[in-house]
């Protein structure tokens, strides 16, 4: 019995994940090589979040992505996603911008919609980001912003 107790693997829930590029990939792949970031990012006490899924999805259009994940977590990709929080206020464009930051997607779908409503507003105010477009990202809306 301690034997079959010790090899007995309980039921893992498996996520579906699309095997062709959503829209919004399937663009980014059709534009100039450059760094890309995913939102919403996790907080560090919180990962990995969303970050093995941007992972994934990266190998549709093979840019570099800020959002990694690997099971380990380097000082520096912490020391960024606390850094990133107050996004997208000065500070933190100016960090992205330090990162050769060019592509930012924002997954609506992943936000409360009264978050995502105050997100897109402060975005607007903030300026320094230009919206390139709104694409399907397998299971909602992404927007897809420009750093100059």
């Amino acid at each position: 019995v301690m034997v079959l107790l010790e090899y007995w693997v309980a039921p893992i829930p498996l996520v579906r994940f699309p095997s062709t590029a959503p829209p919004v990939y399937a663009w980014l792949a059709a534009q100039p090589s450059a760094p890309v970031i995913e939102f919403p990012l996790p907080a560090p006490e919180t990962l990995p979040g969303q970050d093995p899924r941007y992972a994934y999805m990266s190998t549709f259009h093979w840019r570099p992505l800020v959002n990694g994940y690997s099971g380990y977590y380097p000082p520096n990709y912490l020391d960024t996603l606390d850094a990133l929080r107050p996004f997208p206020s000065l500070e933190t464009l100016e960090r992205l911008h330090r990162l050769n930051v060019r592509y930012v997607i924002v997954h609506e779908a992943l936000y409360d919609k009264a978050d995502f409503a105050t997100l897109m507003e402060e975005i607007k105010a903030a300026g320094g980001l230009s919206e390139l477009g709104r694409f399907d990202h397998g299971t909602g809306a992404a927007l897809v912003f420009r750093l100059p």
